[in-house]
């Protein structure tokens, strides 16, 4: 009899703990933050592509193989915020910080104390996009490391939303220290030597005229 009772014990216990231990294992998957509210990121997304300056084609990003720009070439870079769930995000608003060796050009609301490029996008329905292109501009040559033939910075975006927390991406882009090239007349000016080239027919005209009258 008292072999039954520790045995029923046993069980009982055993029950419990796993009983109580059951939501532990249901929601592992699942990322708590401070008073247990849920913080994973599971409605916005964001992606930052940087445009290719041979084709054109927004890429998301530009190694050391790959085409690079040049001191003072404009870069575009495009940022994509995406409702992913299944409901209406009230509001994604989108920080873009710009890195080093560029130069604001335009998009977005630019602050120039933090560098920061920032859009708020509203009533953002399930399964849309929307997109903001931010323009900039590399820096004089002079005013790039003296050190370094060619630097690819990197810099992030992040998407910020009230219901469904936030998620970043990163774009990585070249610029080669080469000098722009200089157009050069090849001798003398052009607009003259095009005044010349103008006036032949005339002279031409006036040699006829005179072979004719002798």
């Amino acid at each position: 009899m008292m072999n039954k009772t520790i045995f029923a014990t046993t069980i009982a216990l055993v029950m419990g703990i796993f009983i109580m231990n059951a939501p532990a294992l249901v929601y592992a998957d699942t990322a708590y933050g401070p008073y247990g509210q849920d913080i994973t990121s599971g409605k916005v997304v964001v992606d930052k592509l940087v445009r290719h300056p041979v084709s054109g084609d927004y890429v998301d990003n530009l190694g050391l193989s790959d085409a690079k720009y040049g001191p003072e070439d404009a870069i575009f870079f495009k940022l994509i915020a995406k409702n992913t769930g299944g409901s209406t995000l009230s509001s994604i608003r989108v920080e873009d910080v710009l890195p080093s060796y560029v130069a604001f050009i335009s998009g977005g609301d630019y602050n120039a104390a933090t560098r920061v490029v920032s859009t708020t996008f509203t009533n953002v329905q399930p399964g849309t996009e929307r997109t903001l292109v931010v323009q900039v501009r590399a820096l004089p040559l002079a005013k790039l490391p003296a050190q370094k033939s060619v630097i690819c910075p990197v810099n992030k975006v992040t998407a910020y939303t009230v219901e469904q927390g936030q998620d970043e991406d990163t774009a990585q882009f070249c610029i080669e220290k080469k000098a722009r090239p200089q157009t050069v007349p090849a001798t003398g000016d052009p607009f003259g030597i095009a005044l010349a080239l103008g006036s032949l027919p005339t002279l031409f005209a006036g040699w006829k005229l005179r072979k004719r009258s002798l």
